[in-house]
């Protein structure tokens, strides 16, 4: 006997031995996109999506973007126990689509104060670490240490990410940005934190962006600079120390083709190779004087330069001969001379050539050469060069923060395709697409366990790792499906080849054969091609509109005529739309013989021996139904006496 309660109604089984289970928690998620969903694993259960079957794995794909689900969980059957009622529902909405097309970028990542953002191959954006001002731009200001989407953002072309927020540009020319904006480092004209990505009104035709640590600026394709944010330093480059809360455009600076923005100062390279700069100048970093530049002035010494970063008081220039050069703090050896001397002139690193990329965190400075290996110089003591350094918490509370003044390869990296350098971590992008990281974790801006130091970046709510590099191509939705056929509760589409098909809003199949259909009800079916190594799976195709065929009720075949009985033979006439005969050999209330007759056949053989002398017998016959008959009554032949 077994007794047990729900919802206040007793339960009383006094024949069934198994145990029953109590109902579970609602699931929780794990991850999700725009057409699947994922749930955290609970032991023994299984889980459901609206009404659909039960299943054991914890995945839910080909799902509608921007489109509710209800999650169910329930505990297995087991040897010793029923399963359980099911639990509450769970609730998701999925991710919003990409816009329809085919874009794709070239991947990127880039690294802040404790968030890291990557931008994938199809313009899609992802953050994780820090959100306290939401600049993982998730609508929350919750931290993250797997990568999570961006809401709303799509054909993404540039990523820029610098102390509390993310800045983007996109391929119509726009930026937008979301995080911190106490200064209106946002652009948006007002000074509101902002945890969804807002556009800066009144720029138009970008093409390239930096982000500073309270500062923003833009670079628009007639060479023209422009930038709003905190200018306490005078790094908005417009000649004041006045803070703008929107867009004003640097003098005197054109023919720029690319911008970096450190702390509190900006970067600009211009066409010719000379590099431009202006803020904060307490290093001497322009020579001689330390006073802040207001409007832009050139750096001398420079030449030949291809591309430019910013730390938090030094610039790193890369010249076109592949060598590295720097100027500004070098306490902690960010120069890579040799020493941690201040430099206000550049002065080349140690041993560094054939560089492709550079980077710079706050007080540290990563290459990326064309073999792709990468180097590291400055303060090490957060683990952001990759080499074996343990912070050593009490020393740098007591000032004590160390670094290495020449370059020196991390160790066990290569294939690497692009580097990002936060203030206290480093990511880097490998040309299989996986993106790894070392330093800081402490708000999982490397991407997993907080624990971790030296990891690749975890996925997307998956098991794989957030792949920025492997661009697949995308594929036309084929035409709507045609009908091969349909009855009362199935539905058998055409087969198109390489192509998946689904019925409402359910999960793609790569069967045309749909069953367990409601007679009498429409029913929509689409078609898509399917993913492979090269391509994206296609958008789904129009729809095709199906009524299932009516509910008819059955009539019984006519009982047999003409049915004649002898010792060697029976006969009878045939019965239309049967499905064969069931023929019974009886002696009285006995049962001598059942034979199954297939359709088509009008008489039966009685097998010799069968049938005693003496005895009397006689024969039933009952044509079976098919379709929308049954079977018929049961006809009963003469009785005989057997000779």
């Amino acid at each position: 006997m077994r007794f047990w309660s729900k919802g206040g109604i007793n339960y009383l089984n006094l024949l069934d031995p198994k145990i029953p289970q109590g109902e579970p928690e609602a699931p929780t998620l794990k991850g999700k996109t725009k057409d699947s969903v994922k749930l955290n694993d609970i032991p023994n259960a299984e889980y459901r999506c609206d009404n659909g079957a039960w299943q054991s794995s914890t995945i839910f794909s080909g799902l509608k973007p921007n489109t509710t689900y209800k999650f169910y969980t329930r505990m297995k059957e087991t040897d010793t126990q029923h399963a359980s009622l099911e639990s509450p529902p769970f609730t998701v909405l999925t991710s919003q689509a990409q816009e329809v097309g085919s874009f794709s970028t070239k991947p990127m990542i880039a690294a802040g104060y404790l968030h890291t953002a990557a931008l994938k191959n199809d313009g899609t954006v992802w953050s994780f670490g820090d959100n306290r001002s939401g600049q993982l731009g998730d609508g929350t200001t919750t931290n993250c240490p797997t990568p999570v989407q961006v809401s709303g953002l799509n054909n993404i072309t540039a990523i820029a990410v610098k102390g509390l927020r993310t800045v983007v540009l996109k391929s119509d020319g726009t930026v937008w940005s979301f995080g911190d904006n106490e200064y209106g480092e946002l652009g948006d004209g007002t000074t509101t934190n902002r945890s969804i990505p807002v556009q800066a009104p009144g720029l138009s035709n970008v093409t390239a962006i930096a982000a500073g640590w309270r500062h923003t600026v833009a670079l628009k394709s007639d060479g023209t600079v422009w930038s709003f944010g905190y200018n306490g330093y005078g790094q908005l480059g417009d000649g004041t120390t006045t803070n703008r809360i929107a867009l004003i455009q640097v003098s005197g600076l054109s023919n720029v083709i690319a911008i970096e923005a450190g702390n509190s100062q900006t970067v600009a390279l211009k066409s010719d190779g000379t590099v431009w700069y202006f803020g904060n100048n307490v290093y001497g970093q322009l020579g001689g004087t330390t006073e802040d530049c207001l409007s832009p002035v050139q750096v001398p010494g420079l030449s030949g330069v291809i591309a430019i970063t910013a730390g938090s008081n030094h610039i790193v220039v890369l010249k076109s001969d592949g060598t590295v050069w720097s100027f500004g703090d070098n306490s902690l050896g960010q120069l890579g001379d040799g020493t941690t001397t201040d430099r206000t002139t550049p002065v080349q690193a140690l041993g560094l050539n054939k560089i492709s990329a550079i980077a710079a965190g706050s007080d540290c400075t990563i290459a990326l050469k064309s073999d792709g290996t990468v180097w590291s110089f400055g303060h090490k003591d957060f683990g952001q060069l990759g080499d074996a350094t343990i912070m050593n918490h009490s020393a740098l509370a007591k000032g004590g923060a160390t670094g290495r003044s020449t370059p020196m390869q991390v160790s066990g990296l290569k294939d690497v395709t692009a580097i990002a350098a936060g203030s206290y971590h480093t990511v880097v992008l490998k040309k299989d697409g996986t993106v790894w990281g070392f330093g800081d974790n402490y708000y999982g801006q490397l991407g997993g366990d907080v624990t971790e130091r030296y990891t690749k970046v975890r996925g997307a709510g998956d098991v794989g790792y957030l792949n920025l590099g492997k661009i697949k191509l995308s594929q036309d939705a084929p035409q709507a499906p045609t009908l091969k056929a349909k009855t009362k509760n199935s539905v058998t589409l055409k087969d198109i080849s390489g192509a998946e098909y689904r019925c409402d809003n359910g999960a793609w199949q790569s069967s045309t054969v749909f069953s367990g259909l409601k007679p009498n009800t429409s029913y929509k079916f689409y078609a898509r091609r399917i993913a492979t190594d090269i391509y994206n799976a296609s958008l789904a195709s129009t729809a095709l509109t199906i009524i299932t065929d009516k509910e008819v009720a059955k009539r019984s075949l006519p009982k047999p005529k003409g049915l004649k009985f002898t010792a060697k033979k029976a006969t009878w006439k045939k019965v239309s739309n049967n499905n064969g005969y069931t023929l019974k050999i009886m002696q009285g209330k006995k049962i001598i013989k059942t034979v199954q007759i297939k359709k088509g056949k009008t008489s039966y053989k009685i097998p010799k021996k069968l049938l005693k002398k003496g005895n009397k017998y006689y024969i039933t016959l009952v044509a079976k139904g098919t379709g929308n008959y049954k079977k018929s009554k049961s006809a009963k032949s003469k009785t005989i006496k057997i000779k």
